[in-house]
């Protein structure tokens, strides 16, 4: 969970006995995790995770024969990211369409690298009227992750050219047949 981690601790309800909580990437080969003996396993005893994880607590006593909890899964989702961005060129003042793709998920698009409202959603985003050269933020959301910095993306303006010109004598000759 690189940016947005929302485990919660795993707590064994109602259990007589000796516990250990134990992990497995492919809810078959379980191992015991460090410590975690206790009847709450703490986020902080699962550490960093970087592919879905299953957890179960296995509960043993004198008197009866070892139990096992319920298996608790806690799925990592990828960080989204953008296949592609576009920026835009316009000559003067006017609107600009900037895009960007991704392979999945949902695009927003700010004024600003962080906070404020989405301008709009989808692959592209048409300015509103602009007279100089603006950058825009587009974030990817997908499974409940979203892209984190937002990806700048620029809108050009360019100065329209403009054509001087000189007067001056001229002269013409017209040839005409016989």
């Amino acid at each position: 969970f690189p940016s947005h981690d929302t485990r919660s601790n795993i707590t064994l309800a109602s259990n007589t006995g000796t516990i250990q909580w134990q992990s497995s990437t492919d809810n078959i080969t379980f191992t015991n995790v460090a410590g975690a003996t206790a009847s709450t396993l703490t986020s902080a005893q699962m550490g960093v995770l970087n592919t879905t994880t299953y957890y179960r607590a296995n509960v043993t006593s004198a008197f009866c024969a070892p139990s096992t909890s319920n298996t608790v899964t806690i799925t990592v989702n990828a960080i989204p990211t953008f296949t592609s961005t576009t920026a835009a060129s316009i000559c003067g003042t006017g609107t600009a369409t900037l895009q960007a793709t991704t392979a999945a998920g949902t695009i927003n698009w700010y004024a600003a690298s962080t906070g404020g409202a989405s301008l709009g959603t989808g692959t592209s985003y048409t300015t509103p009227s602009i007279a100089t050269t603006t950058t825009h933020y587009a974030e990817v959301t997908n499974n409940g992750c979203t892209s984190n910095p937002r990806t700048a993306v620029v809108a050009t303006v360019n100065t329209i050219p403009t054509i001087t010109s000189t007067t001056g004598a001229s002269s013409l000759c017209i040839v005409t047949g016989k």
